[in-house]
């Protein structure tokens, strides 16, 4: 579940508490959301980078096989690379959810800052990447745009799964 943590820590705790994993926005992929989460604050930091530590002190606590936390963060994949990849430092074991590659010109290179450090398979990583528009959309429909979906769907795992190998 994708919650909105910018009401407050309460207004995630609930969704946390009752054992549900979710997705709390910290930096998403919209060109809008610079107005606002790239704006610094007098404690040091910008709004997005505080939003990444109230993901990883929710997330504390809780942690599975393989590490990672039931609270993780949205961030899109058409942000700066190292603007990403520091919001990674603040949460290194949140899932994040990646919004942003294909249709919105993100790109799975741009996703790689976000992969955990260490991981050595896609389950590791700490990255569910998300393309609807660039997958759905891939051909000029017809009779033929199940086989258009299934290839540009199997293109587009291929890429997710080199994430962890590629240098």
């Amino acid at each position: 579940m994708t919650v909105n943590g910018y009401m407050g820590r309460s207004a995630v705790e609930p969704f946390v508490e009752s054992g549900l994993g979710v997705y709390v926005l910290v930096r998403t992929s919209n060109p809008d959301s610079d107005e606002l989460q790239t704006e610094p604050l007098v404690s040091g930091g910008t709004v997005a980078q505080r939003m990444a530590s109230v993901v990883h002190d929710l997330g504390r606590s809780s942690r599975g096989q393989r590490g990672l936390s039931d609270v993780g963060a949205v961030v899109g994949a058409t942000k700066r690379a190292d603007e990403v990849e520091e919001l990674r430092g603040l949460m290194p074991d949140a899932p994040v959810l990646v919004p942003g590659v294909g249709a919105q010109g993100g790109t799975i290179e741009q996703v790689r800052p976000l992969v955990r450090a260490g991981s050595r398979s896609i389950g590791e990583a700490g990255v569910l990447i998300n393309a609807s528009r660039s997958v759905l959309f891939s051909g000029e429909g017809g009779s033929d745009w199940v086989s258009s979906v299934r290839a540009a769907a199997e293109a587009f795992a291929r890429e997710c799964a080199s994430i962890t190998t590629a240098e």
